[in-house]
């Protein structure tokens, strides 16, 4: 039996704070993101495995995600 394939998702991770140039710089190839007295990054990610690697890389740099929602 084939396991089956995952299916593309949108996911908005809302962080606190802004982002520094460097970093919206490397995320904005993949990323849509808003700078205000929070950042909003909407993001296509393949699998989850693409999730945690974004959260690994905020996270490695101090940054609070305070909200995670999948779009439709």
């Amino acid at each position: 039996m084939s396991r089956p394939t995952p299916c593309p998702a949108v996911y908005e991770l809302t962080i606190v704070g802004t982002l520094g140039p460097v970093l919206r710089g490397a995320l904005a190839p993949y990323a849509s993101i808003s700078s205000q007295p929070q950042t909003i990054i909407r993001t296509d990610v393949r699998d989850g495995a693409d999730l945690v690697d974004l959260m690994l890389l905020l996270d490695a740099r101090g940054l609070e995600v305070t909200d995670i929602v999948e779009l439709d």
